[in-house]
């Protein structure tokens, strides 16, 4: 019993780095410090299970048949799985508030291409990942937030960004109106 209580109260510390950043969603500053995640951007934290591993969306890295560097078979798969469904469970809280890619997606425009670099200015500025670069399937369009005409801020899809400019591809967009949407999108995505 003691274990757990030692591996709880550590988890609800949440004094977990990233590289040379220490601290939760707010940084050391008190502001966004971002790492590319739109799922839930800004926070630097690595949650760790209090059962081993680290968690993510999809759950565990890892388990305890986990070698030294090496994931068990079963580990493996799942990883496998969840790479390829990697942005299909976006979706954004504040409080009792919970919009889904999905909601978003309702409410948006009909897909239509165009220039990536046209939101270029709009990306945050944050290493990314080369290899979830490559991966990103520009099959399906990015999502733009547009406030009075102008795009303001990409609610999905910054790699396929990336990855379409490197490629020097078209990419497909979809509009999401933030002044014809209900009032909990404005607040939310403001």
């Amino acid at each position: 019993m003691n274990k757990f209580k030692n591996k709880f109260l550590k988890c609800l510390e949440e004094d977990m780095t990233v590289g040379n950043v220490v601290g939760g969603s707010e940084g050391l500053e008190g502001g966004s410090v971002g790492n590319g995640d739109t799922w839930n951007t800004g926070d630097q934290r690595i949650p760790s299970s209090i059962f081993g591993g680290v968690l993510t969306r999809g759950g565990k890295t890892k388990c305890k048949k986990c070698k030294k560097g090496k994931k068990c078979k079963a580990c493996r798969e799942k990883e496998k799985v969840v790479s390829e469904n990697v942005g299909a469970d976006t979706n954004w809280v504040d409080g009792d508030v919970e919009i889904t890619l999905k909601d978003v997606l309702r409410y948006a425009s009909r897909s239509q291409k165009e220039d990536p670099r046209t939101f270029e200015k709009l990306l945050i500025n944050v290493s990314r990942d080369p290899n979830r670069i490559d991966r990103a399937d520009l099959s399906y369009p990015i999502v733009v937030g547009v406030k009075g005409g102008k795009p303001t801020k990409i609610l999905d899809g910054q790699h396929r960004i990336v990855k379409a400019i490197k490629h020097n591809q078209p990419i497909h967009v979809r509009y999401l109106d933030l002044d014809n949407t209900p009032e909990h999108f404005q607040q939310m995505f403001n």
